[in-house]
């Protein structure tokens, strides 16, 4: 399966094309134009017609309100011209489908994944390693919920010794000294960046399950309100 990916939902965006086992993936800007420019160069340069892709993903939240807006926008302008299936990904779905192929792919370890929302708070979600080829089995969430008051809820969670509980996303570098080492949980560095290839890989099990969409029902997942819309209902409470 050829699959186009857009991961734009965190700070670290990418593009990624994955041609069966042939992976390639670029880092992105967070501005409009740079995600389409950065998909016409990544096609121009594996010689793949759009039309021939055959299939579109988007990392749909939550995460960063613009982000996702310019990721999402680009998916359904690509799939509405190209007539290409749509699938729309959980940004913390594919944090946690990046523990794949990793030492912490081990069945039963816990995974942590969450993104700085701001506000001193992270999107968060608990997952569990399944079998081998299996998506991550998720617990809990996705939710906003403040650093402590995680910290609070998972850190007796982790199992010790050889099979720690991981913590993925960036909001990990901001969980991680809340979570004293006895407690179990890892925050390995490379696992800190969402990734448009594990987008990629959730969207390609997602459509040979039939679960894809059209691009005017793609929607995003924000969670909460951005912070322009809460300025802008003060302000209309003040007036």
């Amino acid at each position: 399966m050829r699959v186009l990916a857009i991961e734009m939902a965190t700070r670290h965006g990418s593009v990624a094309l994955l041609q069966d086992d042939d992976v390639v993936e670029v880092p992105v800007e967070l501005r409009g134009d740079g995600v389409v420019a950065a998909i016409a160069e990544l096609l121009a340069e594996e010689r793949v017609d759009p039309e021939y892709l055959d299939l579109i993903a988007a990392s749909v939240g939550p995460g960063s309100f613009t982000g996702v807006r310019i990721g999402t926008a680009a998916a359904q302008g690509l799939a509405e011209a190209t007539e290409v299936p749509l699938v729309g990904v959980g940004t913390l779905d594919a944090l946690a489908e990046s523990v794949a192929g990793t030492d912490w792919a081990v069945p039963g370890t816990p995974i942590l994944a969450s993104v700085d929302a701001r506000r001193a708070e992270v999107y968060a979600a608990l997952y569990r390693v399944a079998g081998a080829g299996e998506p991550a089995e998720k617990l809990w969430g996705p939710e906003p919920v403040a650093f402590l008051a995680l910290a609070e809820r998972f850190a007796a969670l982790g199992p010790s010794g050889e099979n720690p509980g991981v913590l993925v996303g960036d909001g990990s570098a901001l969980l991680a000294p809340l979570f004293p080492p006895e407690s179990g949980w890892a925050a390995p560095a490379q696992l800190a960046k969402a990734s448009a290839a594990a987008v990629g890989r959730v969207a390609a099990r997602e459509a040979e399950a039939g679960r894809t969409v059209t691009p005017e029902a793609l929607e995003p997942v924000y969670l909460r309100k951005s912070d322009a819309e809460i300025h802008r209902q003060d302000k209309l409470r003040q007036d």
